[in-house]
């Protein structure tokens, strides 16, 4: 958290198993209370921390998991304390032929004129004439979904009515969405996808992390969160400053799509990938020292990377192949 407007909301009604990690240059006696399950990050606590890491948020995730979290989960500063973890997950979103990309909001909204922040916005014309998402509905016997980062999209409603009331929906793999850091749980197996590089925005971290999620048999899930104001239905989405990520996104997208490794641990993977993307120009040679950083940092706190899944490199495979 950075907004003590959500903090003092937390005080007022707590929730069980949960500890807060509260980012910001406040001494904790601006409490009135004694609870002993935030951390107040101030610059002080930063300092004496034997990371290598630097950035604030980073040196927060990694305070979450030496504590033992199992989940962690990045607030909206503007909403009211909630959260929710989808377990039971039964639609996928896949791609069409022409854009590795799909427009996950107008499954939540029913508004086609909404589109995910981050998106690049030369993908739109494909999308919407290949039709704006396919969705389909698994079969459990076949495959399980394995929910690992979980975005809500906000909504809202002035009319009730006019909310979309549409199940969580996992994505394919070889299927890219720009995921944001507000709103957004990760669960413990995909703690090693928190890193944020220098360089880059948030959003930013959504292409090479799902691209890696597929080699552990993971998904990004999106569902909807709905709030309620007095303004007409509208999403959080069409933000310029969002959607000026880098003019070479797609291409960076279609790169991953294609982009193989025959190493046998997720780490060797991790730095493999950010090897190449530094090599075809699509991130700077200095994110490679923000990546070893946080590797080091995670052995350090003794964070377990979760295997390979021979299974989901087969399956990419053949995605790929068709």
């Amino acid at each position: 958290m950075t907004s003590l407007t959500q903090l003092q909301q937390y005080l007022t009604s707590p929730q069980q198993n949960m500890s807060i990690i509260f980012i910001g240059n406040y001494n904790p006696s601006i409490l009135s209370s004694n609870k002993t399950n935030i951390i107040f990050l101030n610059s002080q606590l930063q300092s004496q921390l034997p990371f290598r890491s630097t950035n604030p948020k980073i040196i927060a995730y990694l305070l979450a998991i030496k504590h033992g979290a199992r989940f962690i989960y990045e607030f909206n500063s503007n909403i009211s304390f909630r959260h929710h973890h989808h377990q039971d997950i039964q639609h996928v979103a896949f791609r069409r032929q022409r854009s590795p990309f799909i427009n996950i909001h107008p499954t939540f909204t029913a508004n086609f004129t909404h589109y995910s922040p981050g998106l690049p916005k030369d993908e739109l014309t494909n999308i919407t004439q290949d039709g704006w998402s396919s969705i389909r509905t698994i079969d459990s016997y076949q495959e399980t979904i394995h929910p690992l980062i979980q975005q809500q999209i906000l909504i809202y409603y002035q009319n009730k009515s006019l909310l979309v009331n549409h199940p969580p929906v996992a994505i394919e793999p070889l299927t890219f969405v720009p995921f944001s850091s507000e709103n957004i749980l990760f669960t413990y197996d995909a703690f090693w996808g928190l890193v944020l590089f220098e360089s880059k925005s948030d959003i930013w971290r959504s292409w090479w992390v799902q691209r890696l999620l597929w080699d552990i048999n993971g998904h990004v899930v999106f569902a909807s969160s709905a709030h309620q104001m007095n303004m007409t239905m509208t999403s959080n989405n069409n933000n310029e400053q969002n959607l000026e990520e880098d003019a070479n996104v797609g291409e960076l997208v279609r790169y991953l799509s294609t982009w193989k490794s025959t190493k046998s641990t997720l780490i060797e993977r991790i730095e493999q990938l950010i090897d190449d993307m530094i090599e075809q120009n699509f991130c700077d040679v200095s994110e490679l020292k923000v990546i070893r950083a946080w590797i080091d940092d995670l052995k350090q706190i003794k964070y377990v990377f979760p295997s390979i899944k021979s299974t989901t490199s087969q399956q990419v495979t053949y995605f790929v192949n068709n």
